[in-house]
């Protein structure tokens, strides 16, 4: 069995054509070439009459030819569209406000976007912040034991090691704090991208950060049992 064909489209010719693309070209009412006219008619006219068509319309003064380089495009006259009147105008000036506001509404929601986005790609991500996560806990307890091993000794630590060890506690105290900072806005961030979106979790409803939270496989002070403002006085 040979390949089955596509049907075409019937084929218009003569002043059916001619007016179907003068229509055509006024209810459109913007410039096309001949190849866009021959498209947007879905072949009903082939592409070589369409062009003698086109300029014949041209050469008519129906139409107008305009020339860019080696590219022709065709447009109706303009003599003959109603001119807006001044409440349409009106009109046209407060919708043009209000498209301006929301250009300037979307640019700065841009910059926004994209400064969090320079934040997160400068971040870890989500497995190597984890693994990281538990390398500082591992490194964290570890001082924590020292820390409690070198005050219970005998003679006492001098004030410049207690110092030393203080700030190194005070260091990884920083960099809990950073990252539990990072880890929020890009949770929150993807929460937002959820919502604008229009995603929904699973079930039904829209995506909560707790949702996120779980999904990632993200430890929260809470789960971890500790308190941030009160790390300090635990150790």
């Amino acid at each position: 069995m040979g390949k089955p064909t596509k049907d075409k489209a019937p084929q218009i010719k003569g002043d059916e054509a001619e007016i179907r693309i003068l229509e055509y070209l006024k209810e459109q009412n913007r410039p096309y070439s001949a190849i866009d006219v021959a498209n947007n008619l879905h072949g009903t006219i082939a592409l070589t009459q369409t062009k003698k068509i086109l300029q014949h319309l041209a050469d008519s003064e129906k139409i107008e030819c305009k020339t860019y380089g080696k590219a022709q495009v065709y447009v109706r006259l303009q003599d003959d569209v109603e001119s807006p009147s001044e409440d349409q105008l009106s009109a046209m000036d407060l919708r043009l406000e209000s498209l301006k506001e929301q250009v300037s509404e979307a640019k700065d929601n841009v910059k926004t976007r994209e400064k969090q986005l320079a934040i997160l790609s400068s971040s870890p991500v989500t497995e190597e912040a984890k693994k990281r996560a538990i390398e500082l806990r591992i490194e964290s307890s570890l001082h924590r034991t020292r820390l409690t091993t070198l005050r219970n000794q005998t003679p006492v630590l001098s004030r410049a090691d207690m110092a030393k060890v203080d700030a190194q506690l005070g260091r990884f105290k920083f960099m809990w704090a950073r990252r539990r900072s990072l880890c929020r806005v890009l949770v929150g961030t993807v929460v937002d991208v959820a919502d604008s979106c229009g995603a929904e979790r699973d079930g039904g409803g829209r995506i909560r950060k707790d949702d996120i939270v779980e999904e990632s496989g993200i430890d929260t002070d809470e789960m971890c049992d500790v308190n941030f403002e009160t790390f300090e006085n635990e150790i």
